[in-house]
């Protein structure tokens, strides 16, 4: 898709001009009016900055990684759980996961992999094996740890 660019740029003797000329939109009669604070007061009466402090303490210093370029294979409602949340799925995406990394690096713990789950199948049908309930959890484990 194509971006609009409805961006227009000038520079710096252009803006000069246009306010010597009297094109200059900005009232500054209502900006002189402003003191420190009724500044202070409309920040603290701003709903996005009411008692907001910000939290430094997840803050990274420097400049973040490279990232690498890789193809990867996802869930399809998972991929579209994040690209509902718009632009920046991807980053989002690397959030979370870069998240789950430095949780796991501090507490040390290895990620947990998951057993190779073989299903019971007949060997003369092909199929499941007769007699398991392929919709029962608990049985199907029993049969596939040969609990049986």
């Amino acid at each position: 898709m194509k971006k609009k660019n409805d961006t227009v740029r000038y520079r710096d003797k252009e803006i000069k001009a246009m306010i010597a000329r009297g094109e200059d939109r900005t009232n500054w009669a209502k900006t002189d009016e402003v003191t420190g604070a009724r500044l202070e007061e409309s920040i603290r009466a701003d709903v996005d900055e009411a008692g907001s402090e910000p939290d430094w303490t997840q803050s990274i210093i420097g400049v973040p990684p490279p990232k690498d370029h890789i193809n990867i294979r996802v869930d399809h409602d998972v991929l579209e759980w994040f690209r509902s949340n718009g632009r920046g799925y991807q980053t989002l995406m690397n959030n979370v996961l870069r998240g789950f990394m430095q949780a796991r690096q501090d507490r040390k713990v290895p990620i947990a992999r998951q057993k190779k789950i073989i299903l019971p199948v007949s060997r003369t049908r092909g199929g499941a094996r007769p007699g398991v309930d392929l919709d029962n959890n608990a049985s199907l484990l029993d049969v596939m740890e040969d609990r049986s």
